[in-house]
């Protein structure tokens, strides 16, 4: 699979997730190995930078360590993400590499997620709180077609992912804020 194609394959296996006509249909639209993974995350951090620079822009342009901890700090979704898989797989026990491709298509959406936020932005400013629920949603879908899970679980999988990525913005907040200017 081409890497400057891999964005435009996520979207499709992201739209095979959510249709769940095939149930493997996705598959094909994703590297499912470390290299997919790495692949996965250098798109995630190109998109984070792009976005992060965008936002300075219309503020003021970012010292090097303001861009770099801004950086090192975004990439804690990663983080909380691999977490929450790692937790999931521990406790349900699923097949062989169900958490690595939980994991890569669980990168690709939080790549994604500048453009379904200024999307939902675009909709309606009120709209972009919803961005959890559409996460939730997306979630959910990943546990019941790429993890195989049931209702249940894969709503308990959605529901828990969100629990540690929430937890994890305050202190991220209060990290930015305690940082002494510049």
């Amino acid at each position: 699979m081409n890497p400057l194609l891999a964005p435009i394959e996520a979207v499709k296996g992201w739209g095979d997730i959510l249709g769940g006509r095939d149930r493997d249909a996705w598959r094909r639209h994703f590297r499912l190995d470390a290299a997919g993974l790495a692949v996965a995350v250098v798109w995630y951090i190109a998109i984070l930078g792009l976005a992060i620079a965008i936002q300075s822009l219309l503020v003021m342009p970012p010292t090097a360590s303001q861009l770099l901890a801004a950086m090192v700090l975004n990439t804690l979704p990663l983080v909380a993400l691999a977490l929450a898989i790692a937790l999931t797989v521990i406790a349900i026990r699923p097949g062989p590499g169900v958490g690595l491709a939980l994991m890569v298509t669980g990168v690709w959406l939080f790549a994604l997620l500048p453009v379904i936020g200024l999307a939902s932005l675009l909709i309606s400013p009120l709209l972009g709180y919803s961005v959890f629920g559409i996460v939730g949603y997306l979630l959910y879908r990943a546990g019941r077609v790429v993890g195989g899970m049931g209702a249940g679980t894969s709503v308990a999988f959605a529901v828990f992912t969100l629990v540690v990525l929430v937890a994890s913005s305050p202190s991220l907040y209060m990290q930015a804020a305690a940082a002494p200017p510049a």
